[in-house]
């Protein structure tokens, strides 16, 4: 299924990290989506918030890559429930992904599911 992602202007500070605010959209979240493309060679991705709502009984794999249908590397699986699910994550350190690979979800039922992702590439 489609998924719809907005990209929100975020301030970059001389560290050499470019910070991010994204929020990816799709109305059923079955088959693996990319919320975040893969930065250059060497680049990470880190995850300092991420927040997530779904309408469906199932879970969320968060993570990177994809691996055939599903999210290769699992870094997070969250639980859903129909009634609607709302979870706010912040990491006091950052979950850092696989240098160069995307920031992925896969569900494992249909349903609207929505992510916030907050963080920095470096």
């Amino acid at each position: 299924m489609a998924v719809t992602v907005k990209t929100m202007t975020v301030a970059k500070v001389k560290s050499g990290k470019a910070f991010f605010a994204i929020s990816a959209t799709t109305a059923d979240g079955q088959g693996t989506e990319t919320i975040k493309a893969a930065p250059s060679a060497g680049s990470a991705i880190y995850i300092e918030a991420l927040t997530v709502h779904g309408d469906f009984d199932g879970t969320i794999d968060i993570g990177d890559g994809i691996s055939s249908t599903a999210v290769e590397t699992i870094a997070l699986t969250l639980g859903c429930s129909a009634e609607g699910t709302l979870i706010r994550l912040v990491f006091r350190r950052p979950i850092v992904l696989t240098a160069a690979k995307a920031l992925t979800f896969d569900c494992s039922a249909a349903g609207v599911t929505t992510i916030v992702a907050e963080g920095y590439v470096i």
